[in-house]
C-alpha cells in the first residue's frame, strides 16, 4: 500500500479534499514550535524512520505524537494512547527498533543495543520512568540546537536588511521568528504613543474647541484627522490597521482629493476622540458633549450615562446645555436693534418740511400714500387742487408715460429687471425688514415612575414661541395717521390707466396659460411663465430666518397664562427715540388671538405703555387665517 494514502501508524486512509489529503507531515513544523514529528518518532517513540522520505500521518495520530512531546509526568499515557492506534502492518510497527526488555515479574526495561557485545547481565534494570527522561534531554538539546541554527539565520537576515536600508524587511523578520523581539516592538509601540500623547499640542486638535453654534457650523473631519496624522501617527497608524484588513482599503478612513468623507471615518474619528476624551477629559469633549445633549434629548437614563462610558454625566450636560442655549435669542436681539437704529433714522428723515414756495403737484413717486402726504401737510387754501382746471391736465401727463403708478397688489407682470430695480427706494435696501413673533400651544406627557394616590401621569400644556424675520420690510412705509379729504386727491388716482388695463390683460392671459397646461395635455410641454416679477420678487425668494424662543412653562388656556406669555415676549419688541414701543405682529391660533385681546385689555390700566402690551399685535397666523376666511365669507353671501 502506497504510504502517501495511509497514515503510516494506523494504516487508515487518508480523508480526501478539494486539493490534496487531510494529512500531516512528519517533517512539518506547523504541530510543534523549532522542531519536527520526524524527531519525536526517531528520539522518543524509538522509530527508525527512513531519512529524506515523505510519509504522512492522519490528524489524531499527529495529535498523539504532540502529546508525547508535551507530556513530562504522563508520558506512559500518551505512549499507550499512541500504540492503540498503530496498526500490526503500519510502517511505525515495523520500523520500531526493540530497544527495551520487559521483564514479567517487573516492570523495569532493559537497554538493549544492537552492536554492543556487552554481557546482558552485566547492565543494571533501568526503570521506563528513568529511560525516557534521558530521552526527554536528548530531544531537548537537538530543540536547543535546531533553534540555535534558526536564529542565527533570521538574525543574519534582519542585520543584512538593516545594512541595505531595509528596515521594514529586517524588522518584520524580527517580529515573525523572535518572540523577545515581538515582545520589544509591544513596548516600543507604548512607548512611542505615550510620548506622542505626553508631547500633543491640544490647541491644533480641532475637537478642544468649546461647543456653541458657531462651532458646529464650522466643524468638519479634514482639519481634525489631518493634525492628528501629523501629530500622533504612531495611534493613527494603528487604528487605521485596526480598521482595515489591507494598505489598500485605508482610503475609507481618509478624506480624498474631491472632498468626499470615506464610510469609515466617522467611525475613526469618534474612536480618536473617545481616546482623547479619556486621555484629557477636561480639554477634549467636543464630540462627547454633542453624544451628551442627543442623548439627553432621548431620554436616556443616569445608569447609562455613568457607566456605559461615551458621554460625560448628567449635571455636566446640563450645564452644556444652558451653556450651548446661553445666547438663543441673540439674532433677535440683533433683528431688535437694528430696527430701533433704522426707526429713529427713517424718523429723522421723513419729517414733513413745510415750504411755503411749494405748490401742492405730484412728487416724482406717485402712490397714493406719498400725494395724501405731501398734500395734507402742505395744505393751504391756494394749494387746493381744481379738478376742472387742473385734471385734464393731471390725465394728459400720465398719458404721456411721465407718471409711474405703482399696482396696488404690487404684481408688475413681464418688466424689465431694470425697471423694476428703478421702483426701489435706494435707500430702503439697507434697512432691516423687521421680524414678527408666534407662539402656540406645545403639550409634553409627564410619566410618574412610581404611580401612588398622590403621583400620576401629566399632561403638560404649554407655550412655544418663536420669531421670524420678514422678508419684506416694513419701515420704509409712511406711518400717519391723518386722513385726507376724497376732494383733495387726485382723480388720476382712482381712474385705470392705460398701463393698468394692459397688466391686467397681460396677467390674465398669463393665468390662462398655467390652467390649459395644468389641465390640458396638449399644452403640458408648453412654455409658460410661472412667476410675474413683481417688485419684491428678490426678497420672497429667500428662505426664512426663524429663531427658536423656547418652551414658556406658562398655561395658554388661561388668561393669566397668555399674560405671561405676551410679557416674556415684550423684551423683544422695538422702543422709538421716545422709547414708544414699535409695533411687531405677534400670530396664534383664533383662540389664542382671543386670548390675547383680552390680556391686552387687562393691562390697559397700566402707566407705561410698554406694559400695556401695545407694542403686540394679535393677528391669526397662516391657516387658521384662511380658516376664519373660509368661515367668514359664506356668511356674508
Amino acid at each position: 500500500m502506497d504510504d502517501s494514502d495511509t497514515c503510516i501508524n494506523c494504516n487508515n486512509k487518508f480523508e480526501k479534499r478539494n486539493k490534496g489529503y487531510k494529512r500531516t507531515s512528519i517533517d512539518s513544523q506547523n504541530k510543534l514550535p523549532a522542531i519536527s514529528l520526524r524527531s519525536v518518532l526517531n528520539n522518543t517513540i524509538d522509530t527508525q524512520v527512513t531519512p529524506d522520505k515523505s510519509l504522512y500521518v492522519c490528524n489524531t495520530c499527529a495529535s498523539s505524537v504532540v502529546k508525547i512531546f508535551k507530556s513530562q509526568s504522563t508520558t506512559k499515557d500518551a505512549l499507550d494512547e499512541f500504540n492503540k492506534l498503530q496498526a500490526d502492518t503500519s510502517y511505525i510497527r515495523k520500523r520500531k527498533r526493540p530497544l527495551f526488555q520487559s521483564t514479567p515479574s517487573k516492570q523495569t526495561f532493559e537497554f538493549v543495543s544492537p552492536q554492543s557485545t556487552v554481557d546482558k547481565s552485566l547492565l543494571s534494570p533501568v526503570s521506563r520512568r528513568d529511560v525516557t527522561f534521558i530521552h526527554q534531554r536528548r530531544l531537548l538539546s537537538l530543540q536547543k540546537k535546531t533553534s540555535t541554527r534558526s536564529s542565527k539565520g533570521f538574525m543574519d537576515k534582519a542585520v543584512q536588511a538593516l545594512r541595505s536600508s531595509h528596515y521594514f524587511s529586517a524588522f518584520k523578520c524580527l517580529y515573525e521568528k523572535s518572540k523577545s523581539a515581538r515582545q520589544g516592538f509591544a513596548k516600543l509601540i507604548k512607548y512611542a504613543v505615550r510620548q506622542e500623547i505626553k508631547r500633543l499640542d491640544l490647541g491644533v486638535i480641532n475637537l478642544s474647541k468649546p461647543l456653541n453654534e458657531d462651532t458646529l457650523d464650522e466643524f468638519s473631519w479634514k482639519p481634525f484627522i489631518d493634525a492628528s496624522d501629523k501629530c500622533i501617527p504612531t495611534l493613527t497608524s494603528a487604528i487605521k490597521a485596526a480598521l482595515t484588513p489591507t494598505p489598500r482599503k485605508e482610503i475609507k478612513v481618509a478624506i480624498d482629493e474631491k472632498n468626499q468623507v470615506g464610510p469609515l471615518l466617522p467611525a475613526y474619528g469618534t474612536l480618536l476622540a473617545n481616546m482623547l476624551h479619556v486621555r484629557f477629559p477636561t480639554r477634549v469633549n467636543f464630540m462627547q458633549n454633542i453624544v451628551s445633549i442627543e442623548m439627553y434629548r432621548s431620554g436616556c437614563n443616569h445608569k447609562i450615562f455613568n457607566r456605559l462610558g461615551l458621554f460625560r454625566s448628567v449635571t455636566t450636560t446640563q450645564r452644556v446645555v444652558d451653556d450651548l442655549c446661553a445666547n438663543f435669542d441673540s439674532k433677535i436681539k440683533n433683528w431688535k436693534h437694528n430696527v430701533q437704529i433704522d426707526a429713529g433714522n427713517l424718523r429723522a428723515v421723513r419729517v414733513p418740511v413745510r415750504d411755503d414756495n411749494s405748490s401742492g403737484g405730484c412728487s416724482g413717486r406717485s402712490s397714493i400714500s406719498s400725494d395724501v402726504t405731501i398734500g395734507y401737510v402742505e395744505s393751504s387754501p391756494n394749494d387746493t387742487i381744481d379738478e376742472d382746471s387742473n385734471g385734464n391736465d393731471d390725465l394728459d401727463s400720465d398719458t404721456d408715460g411721465s407718471h409711474v403708478h405703482d399696482d396696488l397688489d404690487g404684481i408688475v407682470p413681464l418688466l424689465e429687471s431694470s425697471v423694476i430695480d428703478d421702483q426701489h427706494d435706494p435707500a430702503d435696501h439697507n434697512l432691516e425688514p423687521g421680524f414678527s413673533l408666534c407662539w402656540d400651544n406645545v403639550q409634553k406627557l409627564s410619566i410618574a415612575r412610581h404611580k401612588c394616590d398622590g403621583t400620576d401621569n401629566k399632561m403638560m400644556l404649554w407655550a412655544l414661541s418663536f420669531a421670524t424675520r420678514n422678508r419684506i420690510g416694513f419701515l420704509n412705509l409712511d406711518d400717519f395717521d391723518e386722513t385726507v379729504p376724497a376732494k383733495d386727491i387726485p382723480l388720476h388716482n382712482f381712474l385705470p390707466m392705460d398701463s393698468d388695463l394692459e397688466r391686467l390683460h397681460t396677467r390674465m392671459g398669463i393665468r390662462i396659460q398655467r390652467i390649459r397646461k395644468k389641465h390640458c395635455a396638449a399644452f403640458e410641454v408648453a412654455d409658460v411663465c410661472m412667476h410675474m416679477p413683481h417688485r419684491y420678487s428678490k426678497e420672497s425668494s429667500k428662505k426664512s430666518e426663524i429663531v427658536n424662543l423656547g418652551v414658556l412653562k406658562e398655561n395658554p388656556a388661561s388668561c393669566r397664562g397668555v399674560i405671561e406669555i405676551m410679557k416674556y415676549l415684550k423684551q423683544y419688541i422695538p422702543l422709538d427715540p421716545n422709547a414708544m414701543p414699535i409695533p411687531i405682529i405677534c400670530n396664534g391660533d383664533q383662540l389664542s388671538v382671543e386670548r390675547m385681546v383680552t390680556g391686552r385689555l387687562a393691562m390697559a390700566v397700566s402707566e407705561e405703555a410698554e406694559d400695556q402690551l401695545v407694542g403686540l399685535i394679535p393677528r391669526p397666523q397662516g391657516f387658521h387665517k384662511r380658516c376664519i376666511l373660509l368661515q367668514v365669507e359664506p356668511y356674508k353671501i
